[in-house]
């Protein structure tokens, strides 16, 4: 342990857990067992870093601890970072993390400014809030717990955890392996919220892609042969996009700003028809045309297709694979 960082998952309405000792995975375990003569003063590093919300760095006789603390820009503690040695040990080398909370009512993401360096986002993409879309770039979902997973979140269950290594494409192009933890809580104005911390476990500069499961091929095979066409995954729920599957549509205002006038929307005399169509695409194949802000604060017309998503086999979609085209007016 006097070699690694221990990282601790302090997700709301839960006791904190180890998530990870270095770049070893743990399920979620309780803090008792850790093991060794450090054990106490990690644990006491970790508490103190928590409930200060600020770093702790303690030197006594033969030893010296440290721990961080990840807070989201709610000002929620959901990670902590902590290590233990002799005071003459070099500190080994921090792996990359951050902490995140996804709205899930406005299908945004709020990010800390470790986050953004986890990602490799460009200071120009480097918002506080940032759409859900952004927030899932360089995710390909290749396995059916991913697929489930999401449909969970998206679902909004509260009490639902997660603990996940997922391959994610950084904004600078290097596919890493990322650790994450999540928590889903409701607040008292009966608001959901996905919080959680994300580690960069990777070793080496990248990592290999899985291989594309069969149902993913002849997506990729069916987008290349519709020039013209732009697929997204979308929240029937939210109407808001989930990640795009390729490029995202061009002209079109798809992440945030920070200026409301000029986020994403739809235009207010199309929502009755986007409602209309996203409650039919959750059973149905569906077509339709809709306006949405463009990059210069307008709108721009769109037609699209959409078919429902299935991502648990076990549950009613409530995701859609929507193909859209810039409307010809």
């Amino acid at each position: 342990m006097a070699n690694d960082w221990v990282l601790v998952a302090t997700l709301p309405e839960s006791e904190p857990r180890i998530m990870a000792i270095g770049r070893e995975p743990r399920p979620l375990s309780p803090l008792k067992q850790l093991r060794g003569a450090t054990r106490e003063p990690i644990v006491e590093a970790i508490t103190t870093a928590y409930t200060s919300k600020e770093p702790y760095h303690k030197v006594s006789r033969g030893s010296q601890v440290i721990a961080e603390p990840f807070l989201t820009p709610q000002d929620i503690v959901t990670g902590v970072q902590a290590w233990a040695g002799k005071p003459e040990d070099a500190l080994p080398d921090r792996l990359p993390a951050g902490a995140w909370v996804w709205d899930i009512d406005a299908g945004t993401c709020l990010c800390s400014p470790q986050i953004h360096e986890v990602y490799k986002m460009p200071p120009e993409r480097a918002l506080t809030e940032i759409t859900r879309a952004q927030s899932m770039f360089g995710v390909t979902l290749t396995a059916d717990e991913q697929g489930k997973a999401l449909q969970a979140a998206l679902s909004g269950e509260v009490g639902l955890e997660l603990n996940r290594r997922w391959k994610i494409e950084r904004y600078d192009g290097r596919l890493r392996q990322m650790h994450f933890s999540a928590r889903l809580t409701m607040d008292r104005d009966g608001r959901k919220w996905l919080h959680g911390i994300t580690q960069d476990v990777t070793e080496g500069d990248s990592v290999e892609p899985d291989p594309l499961t069969l149902e993913a091929a002849g997506w990729e095979a069916a987008r290349a042969a519709e020039a013209g066409a732009f697929s997204a995954h979308v929240d029937l729920r939210t109407k808001t996009v989930v990640r795009w599957f390729g490029t995202m549509l061009p002209g079109a205002q798809c992440e945030m700003t920070g200026h409301e006038e000029r986020d994403p929307a739809i235009h207010p005399e199309d929502i009755a028809t986007a409602n209309a169509l996203a409650h039919r695409a959750r059973t149905h194949r569906v077509e339709g045309s809709i306006r949405v802000r463009d990059i210069h604060g307008g709108w721009m017309r769109l037609d699209l297709v959409g078919v429902p998503i299935v991502l648990d086999p076990g549950k009613a979609p409530i995701t859609a694979l929507v193909k859209l085209r810039i409307a010809r007016d």
